[in-house]
C-alpha cells in the first residue's frame, strides 16, 4: 500500500463516519442550509463575474439572487395557474379516461388472448383500470396539493425566507470559505485532495447546471409540442416530464407512458395518427436529450452514470428523506470521484500487481 492509505485511511474513514452521524442526527434542521448551499453553488459563477467587473461581492450576490428569483417568479406566474387548472381537470377526468382505455384496449386484449389460445380473466381489465385510476388519482392529488394548497404555501414561506437569507451569506462569503478550507487540507496530501475536489466540482457543476438547462429545454419542448398536437393536459405533462429529467430517462419514460395513455383515451384507436404523433414527440425528445442537450449542456465528461444517479436519489431519500434527495447528486458525485480514485490506487498497489 502507499503511505497515503496506510497512514490516513482510518482517519478519513473516521471523519466521514462522524460527519454522516452528525448529518443524520441534525437532518430535521439541515434542509434550508443544504438548499442555500446548493443555490449559492449554482449562482456563484454569476456573482463571480459581476465581482470581476468591479461590483462588491455582497451586491453581486444580491443581484444574482434577485435575478434568479425574478426568473423563478416569472415562470411560476406563467405556468402555475395553467398547471393547477390542468391538474384539477385531470383528476376529474381520470374515471372517464379509465373507462375509455378499458373499452379501447379490451377488444384488442381479447383478440390477442384468443390467438394464443387463452382467455382474459373477466376481472383483469377492471382490476387494471382501477389500479391505474388509483395511481393517476394519487399522483394528481399530490400535484394538485402542491400547486393549490394555500396552507402549504404559507407554511413554506418561513423556510423560503430562511433559505434565501442563507443563500446570500453562502454566496457572499463563498470565496472566503473556500480559501479557509484550502488552508486546512493536510499539506502532505494537498495535491491529491485538490485534484479530487476539482474533479468533484467539475462533476457536480456539470450535472446540476447542465441538467437544469436540459430540464428547462425539454420541459418547454414537451409542453409546447404536446399542446400543439392537441393533447389534453399537454402543459402539465410536459412540465412534469422536464422536471423528471433530473432522474435520467425516467422523465421521458413516465411522460411518454402518460401521454400515450391519455392520447389513447382522448383520440381512440381511430385516431392512431394523433397517438403516433404523441409517441413521436417523446421519441424526438429522447433523441434530443441523449444526442444534443446532454452532450451540449452537461457534457460527456461528467461521469455520472444514470444508474448511479438513480441509486443516489433512492438511497438519499430512504436514509435522510427530502434532505437526502437534495444532497443526493453532490454526495453521489463525490463518492463516484472517490471510488475512481481508489480504483486507480488499487491498480497501482502491490495487492493488484502480479
Amino acid at each position: 500500500m502507499t503511505p497515503f492509505f496506510s497512514r490516513s485511511a482510518l482517519s478519513w474513514l473516521l471523519i466521514v463516519g462522524i460527519t454522516l452521524g452528525v448529518v443524520y442526527l441534525l437532518r430535521t434542521i439541515l434542509l434550508p442550509f443544504a438548499l442555500g448551499g446548493i443555490f449559492a453553488y449554482l449562482l456563484n459563477p454569476m456573482a463571480t463575474r459581476l465581482h470581476t467587473i468591479g461590483i462588491p461581492r455582497g451586491i453581486a450576490s444580491l443581484i444574482s439572487i434577485l435575478s434568479f428569483l425574478s426568473i423563478f417568479i416569472g415562470v411560476g406566474l406563467l405556468f402555475i395557474p395553467i398547471i393547477g387548472a390542468q391538474t384539477n381537470a385531470l383528476i376529474g377526468a381520470v374515471p372517464h379516461y379509465a373507462d375509455k382505455i378499458e373499452a379501447t384496449l379490451l377488444p384488442l386484449l381479447e383478440k390477442v388472448m384468443h390467438v394464443i389460445g387463452s382467455s382474459p380473466s373477466d376481472s383483469l381489465p377492471q382490476a387494471a383500470a382501477k389500479q391505474g385510476e388509483k395511481i393517476v388519482s394519487l399522483a394528481g392529488s399530490l400535484v394538485s396539493t402542491i400547486f393549490n394548497s394555500g396552507v402549504s404555501i404559507l407554511a413554506a414561506i418561513p423556510l423560503l425566507v430562511l433559505t434565501l437569507v442563507l443563500t446570500f451569506y453562502w454566496l457572499r462569503d463563498w470565496p472566503k470559505m473556500l480559501s479557509i478550507l484550502d488552508t486546512l487540507w493536510p499539506r502532505r496530501h494537498y495535491t491529491i485532495i485538490r485534484s479530487l475536489l476539482d474533479e468533484t466540482d467539475a462533476c457536480v457543476s456539470g450535472f446540476l447546471r447542465g441538467q437544469t438547462l436540459v430540464a428547462l429545454t425539454l420541459g418547454s419542448f414537451y409542453a409546447i409540442t404536446l399542446t400543439l398536437a392537441g393533447l389534453d393536459f399537454g402543459v402539465l405533462i410536459g412540465v412534469l416530464s422536464g422536471i423528471l429529467t433530473f432522474i435520467p430517462y425516467v422523465g421521458s419514460l413516465l411522460g411518454g407512458i402518460a401521454s400515450i395513455g391519455i392520447a389513447t383515451a382522448q383520440f381512440g384507436l381511430d385516431g392512431w395518427e394523433s397517438i403516433a404523433l404523441v409517441a413521436g414527440i417523446y421519441g424526438i425528445g429522447q433523441f434530443l436529450e441523449s444526442n444534443v442537450f446532454v452532450p451540449r449542456f452537461v457534457g460527456n465528461e461528467v461521469g455520472l452514470h444514470p444508474v448511479w444517479v438513480m441509486f443516489a436519489l433512492l438511497a438519499g431519500g430512504s436514509l435522510f428523506g427530502f434532505l437526502g434527495v437534495v444532497l443526493a447528486v453532490p454526495v453521489g458525485a463525490s463518492i463516484a470521484v472517490l471510488i475512481r480514485f481508489l480504483i486507480d490506487k488499487y491498480r497501482e498497489s502491490a495487492l493488484y500487481a502480479p
